[in-house]
């Protein structure tokens, strides 16, 4: 299992509504949610929950700090204030 690229297979992956892994169940030290671009987005994107990279970085147990740079990483943009 460890051999398989992961990232090169989840790549084309699409989250649909009802889909969403529960970052407080789901993600830990070996399954990060915050790494995987789609499901970052749709939670960092989502009006109603107004999540701010602090409060990411809360549910998952996470620094601001590491929130931030995959962020940027994944090409996420900020949002406006």
């Amino acid at each position: 299992m460890k051999s398989i690229n992961w990232e090169a297979v989840s790549l084309n992956w699409k989250l649909l509504k009802g889909e969403l892994l529960d970052p407080t169940n789901e993600s830990s030290h070996t399954n990060p949610l915050y790494k995987q671009k789609n499901w970052f987005e749709y939670i960092y994107n989502n009006k109603e929950w107004g999540l701010t990279d602090r409060k990411i970085a809360r549910v998952t147990n996470t620094s601001q700090t590491t929130i931030n740079y995959w962020r940027k990483k994944l090409k996420i943009l900020t949002k406006e204030r």
